[in-house]
């Protein structure tokens, strides 16, 4: 209401229609996640796709751009299986699911408490080819029982890229002696940080929120860190600065390595 700029605030369900002029995210969330996924999609085979989310403001707005997204590609036949409540879903959820649903490829827009269930039960997993979980919601993590058949919606650097593009801050954070905690959350307020400082002692008492968002604009388009992202980009009218994702996989062997199974993929 008052325009005051919100610049890279850490969230994974922005707005992403009508958003303010003076909101600049470093991506669209969990809706660049789904079309990204679908994108992928469409290139394998058309096995059943049944999704899992909580049913609440936050856990439908993936659910409803993975399904428009399908349509967008003439894809029907997506199966919603909603929870509601506050606990997670339980072992008859997800075993009356696998039973009814028999799905090909099972998406699931649920953090790990949530999943925990289904992660742990190894007859339910050897009843699925794949399941793709958010990286954002799982917060860049998997859990182990789901090495061989997990995949990842990944819209952040493959982790050999992110080591060296973080070195960097890592080296600022040894001198001030802060320990390395969360790498998504800890990158982003440095390069916020780091940019918002650069373009404030460059505005040179022209203390405009237009002028701002200007330079905010050019100091990330001439960024030399990202963050976990590989790339941020900025421009007129753009406020979504890394603009897509990769699907991973994990290497055979058990090992928690983890490789691309797409290109950067940007819907």
């Amino acid at each position: 209401e008052q325009a005051i700029p919100c610049v890279f605030p850490e969230v994974d369900f922005p707005v992403v229609s009508g958003a303010s002029h003076y909101s600049i995210y470093f991506s669209q969330g969990v809706t660049l996640e789904a079309e990204a996924l679908v994108q992928y999609l469409v290139q394998s085979d058309q096995a059943p796709i049944v999704q899992v989310f909580r049913n609440d403001d936050t856990g439908r707005i993936p659910a409803q751009a993975l399904r428009r997204a399908l349509q967008r590609h003439g894809i029907e036949g997506l199966v919603d299986r909603p929870i509601s409540g506050e606990s997670p879903a339980s072992r008859e959820f997800w075993a009356r699911l696998l039973r009814e649903d028999r799905p090909g490829r099972l998406v699931i827009w649920l953090n790990g408490e949530d999943s925990k269930e289904l992660a742990k039960n190894e007859s339910m997993q050897n009843s699925l080819a794949s399941v793709y979980f958010s990286a954002s919601m799982l917060a860049m993590e998997t859990p182990d029982a789901w090495l061989a058949k997990a995949r990842l919606i990944y819209p952040f650097s493959l982790p050999d890229r992110r080591a060296q593009s973080l070195r960097q801050m890592r080296v600022w954070l040894g001198a001030k002696k802060i320990p390395l905690i969360d790498e998504r959350i800890q990158g982003g307020t440095y390069f916020t940080l780091t940019t918002v400082g650069d373009v404030v002692s460059n505005m040179q008492g022209i203390y405009s929120r237009e002028y701002f968002i200007e330079g905010i604009e050019r100091m990330t388009e001439i960024a030399s860190f990202f963050s976990v992202y590989p790339r941020l980009s900025l421009g007129p009218d753009q406020r979504f600065a890394s603009k897509g994702s990769y699907v991973v996989g994990f290497s055979p062997g058990g090992e928690k390595t983890v490789y691309p199974l797409s290109d950067w993929i940007v819907p």
